[in-house]
């Protein structure tokens, strides 16, 4: 898995706004005839702040599960029914870029109308919908296995730690099965 750091550059994270002016309220709908809302401009401000605070940071990966994390790494939603569901998750290595777990139709959608995120790292999940879905059934364990495995690779490219330890040296499979065992029981 060959990835390449992403160069931060003034511009994504310049707000672009002169503070010596009134806000302008110029709406949300697109118009073909003034540059109004810049959301891919949006996204990738909102990325490179994330690759720059891991970079400023002694951490190596972000892994998250609270939807508005989620929406601010990947630029995506899929309605606020999912909110309090546990149900979504992303992460973000230092040098590699998103990658983001929802429910199948949500992924297959993701691939089709989310041009910002590559297709493969759209991948259906569930983690148990907070205790809905048996433990037993094994869909934590298989999730948790393969975060684990690219937070092994991650740490190849930079050092990733989990609870002090260093993930090379961390038997993070067995760390991350435990995790799902305690998932399954929220």
């Amino acid at each position: 898995m060959e990835q390449k750091a992403h160069e931060i550059r003034a511009e994504d994270i310049n707000p672009r706004f002169n503070w010596g002016r009134a806000l302008p309220a110029l709406g949300i709908m697109g118009v073909d005839f003034e540059e109004r809302v810049d959301y891919r401009r949006l996204h990738r401000y909102r990325l490179s702040r994330v690759k720059q605070a891991l970079e400023n940071s002694d951490l190596g990966a972000l892994l998250v599960f609270d939807v508005n994390n989620i929406r601010y790494i990947t630029s995506t939603k899929i309605g606020e029914w999912e909110r309090d569901k546990l149900s979504r998750w992303a992460l973000l290595t230092r040098t590699g870029e998103p990658i983001l777990w929802d429910f199948g139709s949500a992924a297959v959608h993701h691939k089709l109308y989310v041009p910002w995120l590559k297709p493969e790292n759209c991948k259906a999940g569930l983690i148990g919908l907070r205790g809905t879905v048996n433990p037993a059934f094994g869909l934590m364990e298989r999730h948790a296995k393969e975060i684990a495995a690219l937070i092994r690779e991650a740490a190849k490219q930079a050092r990733v730690r989990l609870d002090g330890q260093d993930v090379r040296a961390c038997p993070l499979e067995q760390v991350a099965v435990q995790f799902a065992g305690r998932l399954g029981r929220a």
